[in-house]
């Protein structure tokens, strides 16, 4: 064939690709939906100026026109190969890591603690523990370590032999030394329970599965009864109903095309959990700038009647696999999807009354300086220490 015939072949093949576009359009024709988190375009109403119409004609045809999400996904297939997909770390047996600086760095060895950091973070652990004895109130910190701690073995080989010290390593000391009673590092519950055939991680996303939830939630059950000895005893697998459903996680919806990684992961949902009452918290102080939560969503209050203690949680989003399991024990359990600051702990302690407060922050939030936690101390009644 003459090198005019490919060039005829091509150009029929565009035209037919276009018409097929055109025709498509108002038929909906497309081999995928779409996944993008807005409303698409409607067809523009008959009560619009007519100086409007040309935009949002345009608009509508760039939301609708035919295989547009077929498309977009062949782009995004093709960029993901182009650009290597630098916020992916493609790894083993399925695994896929997010390839964010602040954890690749830390894994590295890059993000160690200076020593103004570490004081910082001491004045911050500091003047919160103080802060609850003085109103007699237990205070726990729980950390979760980042998925690439617990399964370095799924790592591309040339990047687990660059392994460092951690930030989370460099602190340990600190935590064991001088907050023995009050930081819970969740590594080694975590690493001692992980199994090959029951991964305690979402394989495409950032956080651990329920199982994962669970292994920690048996790692701070022991501290939570000491703390609190009228609570229920631990919970057992038994005591959960288990369901598969599908799931497309976040980290693969970072690669662009979410439908090569399917998965399903197994949901627990608590037995006695049809029995409790859930409340949002609306009081305007919890939704300010400031403290508003990082779901956007009011802060909320979960009702057990069978529960004992009212329980005050500061947290990211690897709590919300443990809110089938903390109100299982607790009268009242309040989850604010923020880290504590200085004028949320006020007004948490005034406002719900806590026998507890839990602070869970995810291992890679100890690194972040712009986000994460502890960041500032908290002044003490009737003391001098700052912010």
């Amino acid at each position: 064939m003459t090198e005019k015939s490919y060039d005829k072949i091509l150009i029929w093949l565009i035209l037919i690709f276009i018409f097929a576009a055109f025709i498509g359009t108002p038929l909906g024709w497309d081999f995928y939906t779409s996944d993008e988190n807005r409303s698409l375009a409607p067809w523009p109403s008959k009560n619009r100026a007519l100086t409007e119409y040309p935009k949002l004609i345009e608009n509508y045809f760039n939301d609708h026109v035919g295989f547009r999400n077929a498309l977009i996904r062949r782009h995004k297939k093709i960029m993901r190969k182009i650009e290597k997909q630098n916020r992916v770390t493609f790894g083993t047996d399925g695994w896929i890591f997010y390839n964010a600086n602040i954890i690749t760095h830390d894994y590295l060895g890059n993000k160690q603690p200076s020593p103004e950091k570490t004081q910082r973070i001491r004045n911050a652990l500091t003047t919160r523990t103080e802060y609850f004895a003085q109103k007699g109130i237990n205070y726990l910190v729980l950390i979760p370590s980042n998925k690439i701690s617990i399964y370095p073995e799924k790592l591309p080989k040339q990047l687990q032999a660059l392994k460092g010290k951690t930030n989370r390593e460099c602190l340990s000391t600190l935590f064991k030394s001088e907050f023995p009673d009050t930081v819970i590092d969740l590594f080694p519950v975590l690493w001692n329970a992980k199994k090959d055939d029951t991964p305690l991680y979402i394989r495409t996303d950032t956080h651990w599965n329920y199982e994962g939830a669970f292994v920690a939630h048996n790692g701070m059950y022991p501290r939570l009864k000491e703390l609190l000895p009228e609570i229920s005893p631990s919970l057992k697998r038994t005591q959960f109903d288990h369901s598969k459903k599908p799931l497309k996680g976040d980290i693969a919806k970072m690669t662009g095309t979410p439908d090569d990684y399917p998965i399903e992961i197994e949901y627990w949902t608590n037995q006695t959990a049809s029995t409790w009452t859930r409340t949002e918290l609306t009081n305007s102080v919890f939704l300010t700038k400031a403290n508003m939560p990082l779901n956007h969503e009011p802060p909320f209050t979960i009702h057990n009647p069978a529960g004992k203690y009212d329980v005050v949680v500061f947290h990211d989003s690897y709590s919300c696999y443990l809110m089938q399991m903390l109100p299982y024990y607790f009268k009242n359990t309040t989850f604010i999807w923020h880290y504590s600051n200085e004028s949320l702990i006020h007004n948490a302690v005034n406002i719900c009354k806590p026998d507890l407060v839990i602070e869970e922050c995810l291992e890679r939030f100890l690194v972040d300086d712009r986000k994460g936690a502890f960041l500032n101390s908290i002044r003490l009644e009737n003391t001098t220490h700052g912010l």
